[in-house]
């Protein structure tokens, strides 16, 4: 009668059978376990190991108890522990110190560090640099020169600049403060910076700031590997000297040792959970003799085996053939094809079976070894004080036996099928992964679709396997349980003594031809003498088929657990513009200094958060002290800051705050803030300008200090309809900027929206822009000093250049025009600045200059003009003409040099009654009016004078001044340098 054979302990439980005891040996008992010797057993038999397999999280948490056990870690882990100790320490007790106990013995090594499920990098200074435990805060510094070769000047900086953060400024120092000006932008090289700029003079005081970048780390983690000559940890006798001595050494027990600096902003839940992936025990391979580190299972399982917390078997105890067997079969390279998400196909190569697992002191042994037996598909025995192991796979048969071998004594016991109840074709569970950062994952199901289609139904089976970390190592597990299942057939039979060297696990060929098996292959179970001398075996049919990798394994679905951004990482702003300007307030002007940023994209930030905006003078002695801030609503995108001294540099950055975090500080940007119009004594009353952008005013002059290309600029604050002049005096000639009358100043900072703008150009010469069109004015030098003019009558515009009109053009009739400008090049300045209506100081025409009440007087010089002439009488260009506003006066004065040269060669004048210059008015058609005013003759080779002539003008008039040469009959040339100057005054 056949009757059911128990060729493992999980289907003799299926059976009722009863359980074994571990290490029990006598001569007939078998202890077996394996690929199923615990899922269904192991729940019923153990509720409070049954609890910590179901949870194999709880070993990433951190333990707080009087008395925990010690833990023996093989292969690769991610564990944390028993929290062993743990004290304040620091001058105000802001520094949290942890000792973490890892594995009761040495370990091998220490390879990640998580803090609450998050992994964190460790330098090697066990300083965390990761966010937000790690804060990289963007300082800035600051530099100061003395400029000793002009054009430029370098500084060391004491930290790495950070690439387009540097910016360089003048100091001027004058009216009780400093005054920044903006410096062409530095270059670095390594930790010297350099500035270049033309306008870098000898003597001049320069700073120069820099941002930098500086990590600041509030973790620190480190670990002892528990060598058994381990010293005590330096740094915590340091930090408590009178608690953790010399003595506290914890030879033989791995542990780490975790300080945390208080942060409110970064520890806002908590003291976090600090687990660590580790590298476990370092393990015995009989293979090749030598003891290390390794995840191979069959080695973890020998290890686990002869460990005082293990097994506490004996070397000898140990069949090290077959665990050498089984390591091999543990390194066979499989080729596993994984299904990732989406679809796709990715062949990853891994030895066949790897591990990791952790045994509490307390847990049984055979439950220890049956977890790593498992995790390799494997199955072990304790039979006649020895310890057996097979991996997962094949193995030929040791014997073939046939029917002359089977004893005559007993009948076969057959069990060709199982009952439906004990099968299984859908495999559901957990495991360990390593792409889920060694996270305990429910495994993808593995189906047998033709045990479903044959069964009609899905049998699930659900396992856990505690020592596997890789997802399609699990799913080849599961597929072996599955195929293992339906190679139903188990006989027990009497052999002859032939069969005497056959041992458990092995594998033989059978042959019966009563029951029609050639050479059909059996894997042995079960191994015994019976009484009337014959070897009793228990054997189970197995085939190679059984062990091959399936097709294709599904990869884990690797996605967040949400995808809700972290509350506690919050971005960084973007810091978009920072201008400044003036503005009145209460009737008075005042600086402005305007910051813009992005909107924010965190929700938290825009409805429940706040926006930072910090600012600081550069000339702070230490730019990383103490800014000034405002904390604003965090759905505002600007914000105006008053009051801040004119002409004073500014440093200005923003960060985003939650109710949980704030942001890293933005880049910083700077700013010169504008100046006001404040009187002073050489501004006149008619004149009040207002600092658009990068522009600092005093007095009347103008000049550039920060921007780029045609971004800075400076209008006045006054208009006058129908007619209006503006005037300046150049200050230099290799600067590139722009003034002149425009209807809409405030538009821009750009000179195309000017629409009459003399250009003084940085190559020394002039041009004029209207409205952004290049019109020409003949391309004229111009020397600093010069003064440069536009007159609008209401009809007309007219350029002028020291009273010498250069372009007159036609313009709509009552604009409204104000003074406007534009600079592209940093130090661009313009000064003298006059403007006016037609009928207070009308522009200046070809030298017209048109006072508004009686005795009123303004002063045009025209520029230093070369003229020759012929021996005979003659004029020299074509002097300055203009129409007389009213009846009255003009006063004409010239100075001039005049020089004689005989031929090529130069010579003495001797002619007795010599020449004469002289002042000489005429009207529109060239009639002398009157020639009156001082006559200079001379017998010199060169004459200076200074010749002034008073005529009387009538309203509507045109008159021109102009210098006349008279001289007797030769043959000579005369050259003349004059510079006329015209007042005009009503009577």
């Amino acid at each position: 009668m056949a009757f059911i054979i128990p060729f493992i302990p999980a289907i003799a439980s299926f059976l009722g059978a009863t359980g074994f005891t571990l290490f029990a040996v006598t001569s007939a008992s078998i202890i077996a376990g394996g690929i199923l010797a615990t899922q269904a057993a192991k729940k019923a038999r153990d509720a409070a190991r049954n609890a910590w397999n179901a949870s194999l999280k709880d070993r990433i948490q951190m333990v707080r108890g009087a008395v925990e056990p010690r833990d023996l870690v093989l292969g690769r882990v991610r564990k944390s522990g028993a929290l062993g100790y743990i004290a304040t320490a620091g001058a105000t007790k802001n520094e949290l110190y942890m000792v973490i106990a890892l594995a009761g013995h040495e370990i091998d090594a220490v390879e990640k560090v998580y803090f609450n499920d998050e992994e964190v990098t460790v330098d090697g200074f066990g300083n965390v640099t990761s966010a937000p435990y790690s804060v990289t805060r963007r300082k800035n510094a600051s530099i100061a020169r003395t400029v000793t070769v002009a054009g430029t000047v370098s500084g060391t900086a004491a930290f790495t600049p950070v690439a387009g953060t540097m910016r360089a400024f003048k100091i001027n120092a004058g009216g009780g403060q400093f005054l920044h000006s903006g410096l062409a932008a530095p270059t670095a090289s390594g930790l010297t910076i350099t500035v270049t700029d033309a306008a870098l003079q000898v003597g001049d005081n320069i700073t120069i700031t820099y941002s930098y970048d500086e990590s600041v780390s509030y973790a620190n983690v480190r670990w002892l590997l528990g060598s058994p000559t381990q010293a005590a940890d330096a740094a915590l006798m340091s930090a408590l000297p009178t608690e953790w001595t010399s003595n506290h050494r914890l030879r033989g027990v791995a542990y780490l040792i975790v300080t945390l600096y208080y942060n409110s902003d970064i520890y806002t839940s908590g003291i976090p959970n600090v687990s660590v992936l580790m590298r476990g025990a370092k393990v015995f391979d009989p293979r090749t003799g030598v003891t290390a580190w390794s995840d191979n299972l069959a080695l973890m399982f020998r290890h686990c085996a002869i460990h005082p917390l293990g097994g506490r078997l004996s070397a000898g105890q140990i069949n090290d053939t077959l665990i050498n067997a089984a390591a091999n079969v543990c390194d066979i390279s499989v080729a596993y094809s994984v299904l990732q998400p989406g679809g796709s196909t990715v062949v990853e190569n891994r030895a066949q079976f790897r591990g990791g697992y952790v045994m509490r002191s307390g847990t049984r042994p055979k439950d220890a070894l049956d977890e790593l037996a498992e995790g390799m598909a494997g199955k072990w025995v304790f039979v006649g004080n020895v310890l057996r192991l097979k991996a997962g796979a094949y193995t030929s048969p040791v014997m073939s036996l046939g029917d002359d071998d089977f004893s005559d004594a007993s009948p076969v016991q057959i069990q060709p099928t199982r009952p439906r109840g004990q099968l299984a074709n859908v495999v559901t569970g957990t495991t360990i992964d390593d792409r889920s950062g060694y996270r305990t994952v429910d495994m993808p199901r593995v189906v047998a679709t033709a045990y479903v289609t044959a069964d009609g139904v899905e049998l699930p089976m659900e396992i856990e396997l505690a020592a596997v970390y890789y997802l399609p190592q699990a799913q080849h597990v599961a597929g072996i349980m599955l195929r293992d299942l339906r190679q139903a057939l188990s006989i027990v039979a009497r052999f002859k003594m032939r069969a005497y060297p056959i041992e458990t696990l092995d594998t033989i060929s059978l042959t019966n031809s009563r029951y029609g098996w050639s050479s059909k292959a059996f894997e042995v179970l079960g191994r015994r003498f019976t009484l009337d001398g014959a070897i009793e075996l228990t054997l189970k049919e197995t085939a190679a088929a059984v062990y091959t990798p399936s097709a294709s394994f599904s990869a884990v679905d690797i996605t967040p657990n949400t995808t809700l951004p972290s509350p506690f990482v919050v971005p960084t702003p973007t810091l978009l513009t920072v201008t400044s300007s003036t503005a009145l307030a209460d009737g008075s002007p005042q600086t402005r200094m305007k910051v813009t940023w992005s909107a924010s994209a965190n929700e938290a930030v825009l409805q429940s958060g706040n926006i930072e905006v910090a600012w600081i003078d550069i000339g702070q002695p230490d730019l990383s002290g103490d800014w000034s801030s405002v904390m604003l609503s965090g759905n505002l995108t600007e914000h105006v800051v008053t009051g801040l001294p004119q002409g004073h540099a500014h440093l200005v950055r923003i960060r985003a705050h939650t109710p949980l975090s704030k942001s890293a500080w933005s880049p910083v940007m700077s700013v010169i803030i504008a100046g006001v119009y404040t009187g002073s004594s050489d501004a006149t009353n008619d004149l009040s300008l207002v600092a658009a952008a990068g522009v600092v005013i005093s007095g009347n002059t103008v000049t550039k200090v920060a921007g780029t290309v045609w971004d800075a600029s400076a209008y006045g604050r006054d208009s006058y309809t129908g007619g209006a002049y503006a005037s300046a005096i150049a200050m230099q000639t290799n600067r590139a900027l722009m003034f002149g009358l425009n209807t809409d100043p405030t538009t821009d900072s750009d000179y195309t929206s000017i629409d009459y703008a003399i250009y003084l150009r940085n190559d020394g010469l002039l041009s004029a822009y209207e409205s952004g069109t290049f019109v020409g004015l003949g391309g004229p030098a111009y020397v600093v000093g010069d003064v440069l003019s536009l007159l609008y009558d209401g009809v007309t515009v007219r350029y002028l250049h020291n009273g010498l009109v250069r372009r007159t053009v036609t313009a709509p009739a009552g604009l409204r025009l104000y003074f406007d400008s534009s600079f592209s090049s940093m130090g661009g300045s313009i000064g003298g600045i006059r403007f006016g209506p037609m009928s207070a100081v009308t522009g200046i025409d070809t030298g017209q200059l048109v006072l508004g009440s009686v005795n009123d007087t303004l002063t045009l010089a025209l520029g230093t003009t070369t003229m020759s002439s012929p021996a005979a009488p003659s004029y020299f260009g074509s002097g300055i003409s203009f129409t007389a506003p009213a009846t009255g006066v003009a006063i004409a004065t010239i100075d001039f040099e005049n020089q004689c040269n005989t031929g090529t060669a130069e010579a003495t004048l001797t002619i007795d009654n010599g020449y004469y210059a002289a002042c000489v008015l005429t009207n529109s058609a060239g009639t002398t009016v009157l020639a009156s005013g001082s006559r200079a003759s001379h017998r010199y080779a060169r004459l200076a004078r200074t010749l002034r002539g008073e005529f009387p003008i009538t309203a509507g008039v045109s008159y021109m001044v102009r210098l006349q040469h008279n001289s007797p009959s030769g043959t000579f040339t005369n050259y003349y340098e004059a510079r006329i100057t015209v007042e005009i005054k009503k009577r």
